[in-house]
């Protein structure tokens, strides 16, 4: 049996032109944020009161989503960003997560761009506005003991861009850009570092730059990435990646031991991301199974070119989460050596080979991880040699992940035929629809600006009979 589900939407996300076909482009909100406000909130609030000590370093391997650490960084302020007299951008707004990014050297990046810590934009009730967005501050460093001749360096990987596309080009009255400033001992930032956005996505990047000033060496540093774009729509998104700070370094130490996973582990379902509890175990019954036979991450190589491959092994297990639930199982075992600054190594298993034993009844969560087995040691960058995804499986279909990079919208036209949007979902055994779960984002702004002023939209939904594979007419 095979459900479409028609969804009507009149202006649902953007405003949109006239012609009849589904268009994407950045969000203007994302409500997903908000959600993990509360515990960054938090975790603001339990900071360090004392200064950190060398090394520094953080790949945003954790949080899996929300802000960053809050005992290396600052949180937001709710007066951020201040643009008065005095403009002190202290931090705030950036976000880790493992989906915005292009081909991270690690999992989990963090991404400077025009929405706040909740999810709304910088100016919700403008129709254009440039300017500063997100920062990034370190908690204090104490350097006081350290000096010039210490070769303490800063090194960091950047992307300009995302998975949503390329960032808007840099203009005079459109400042898109990414900044890299440091504390002096007299409380003053001091730029060192500049990137103007060229209307392009760039590869991840590495940058070194030494603290080569006396004025740094004291013992309140800190540092800031300081981004500029669109404080409207979500269109102008920095990430960074990998940052370490520490002395007897060298203008060259920019290559690591370190092998690591980076893409996100894939859906272990054939083709959705969750499906029902009874939906599961009527096509596991039938003999067709629905998980992914082709389960696949990535890894990166940190290690300097023309290096002796490193040899790496790898396991994947999955193991249920519910209470009282079924063993550890594996579903991947295997290994090769990696080239030296190879990326994006392909690592793939097969999920039907560790069947789930699920019957139609309570709901059931699963845990599907990859782990690398590379001989490292340092406990700085283990945390990355793993990855993992959790498969719910419920009440419901899903084939997205629950995290937005774009949104979606239908055009909205007093002559042209309707436009709908249809999903198609393929069932086991005969179902009903009871809810969906949609996010439409109104914006704010004025009618006389083009906007929509958060006024009412109507979103109908309905269900379609199949006919073979396309939309029947009821």
């Amino acid at each position: 049996m095979r459900l479409l589900l028609r969804l009507l939407v009149l202006s649902l996300l953007l405003p949109l032109g006239a012609v009849a076909q589904l268009v994407t482009a950045p969000l203007p909100a994302d409500p997903a944020r908000a959600a993990t406000l509360g515990a960054a909130t938090t975790a603001a609030a339990a900071q360090r009161t004392t200064a950190l000590a060398l090394p520094f370093f953080d790949d945003f391997t954790s949080p899996l989503e929300g802000a960053p650490n809050a005992t290396r960084w600052l949180g937001a302020t709710a007066a951020y960003p201040s643009q008065g007299a005095t403009i002190r951008y202290l931090g705030g707004g950036s976000y880790v997560s493992n989906h915005l990014a292009v081909n991270p050297l690690t999992r989990g990046t963090l991404t400077l761009d025009g929405l706040r810590s909740n999810g709304l934009p910088y100016a919700p009730n403008s129709a254009t506005s440039y300017g500063q967005i997100d920062t990034l501050t370190s908690q204090t460093i104490d350097l006081s003991n350290l000096g010039v001749s210490s070769n303490v360096y800063l090194s960091f990987a950047w992307q300009a861009g995302s998975v949503v596309g390329a960032p808007n080009s840099n203009t005079g009255s459109s400042p898109v850009n990414l900044r890299l400033e440091l504390l002096d001992n007299a409380g003053n930032w001091q730029e060192v570092w500049a990137y103007t956005s060229r209307g392009a996505v760039t590869r991840f990047r590495q940058q070194i730059l030494p603290l080569n000033q006396a004025a740094y060496f004291h013992s309140s540093f800190q540092f800031r990435f300081r981004a500029s774009g669109s404080r409207t729509l979500n269109s102008d998104l920095f990430g960074l990646d990998y940052i370490y700070l520490n002395n007897n370094r060298t203008a060259s130490d920019t290559t690591f031991q370190d092998i690591a996973t980076s893409r996100g582990l894939g859906s272990p379902l054939r083709t959705y991301t969750s499906m029902p509890v009874w939906q599961y175990a009527a096509a596991a019954s039938s003999g067709t199974s629905p998980l992914n036979p082709t389960l696949t991450t990535t890894l990166n190589s940190l290690t300097a070119p023309l290096t002796t491959p490193t040899p790496v092994s790898w396991v994947g297990t999955v193991r249920e989460l519910t209470a009282g639930g079924a063993a550890t199982a594996t579903w991947l075992s295997g290994g090769r050596p990696i080239v030296a600054a190879a990326r994006q190594e392909v690592v793939q298993g097969d999920a039907t080979t560790a069947p789930l034993a699920v019957a139609a009844g309570a709901a059931r969560r699963f845990r599907y991880q990859l782990a690398l087995l590379t001989n490292e040691t340092n406990p700085l960058t283990l945390p990355n040699d793993t990855i993992s995804r959790d498969l719910e499986l419920s009440t419901y279909y899903a084939y997205d992940d629950g995290t937005a990079e774009s949104g979606i919208g239908l055009p909205a036209s007093n002559t042209n035929p309707t436009s709908y949007l249809a999903l198609a979902f393929t069932t086991s055994q005969d179902d009903y629809v009871k809810s969906i779960q949609v996010a439409p984002i109104f914006n704010n702004i004025p009618l006389a600006a083009g906007g929509e002023n958060n006024e009412n939209r109507s979103i109908i939904i309905a269900v379609w009979a199949d006919n073979n594979g396309s939309p029947a007419t009821t």
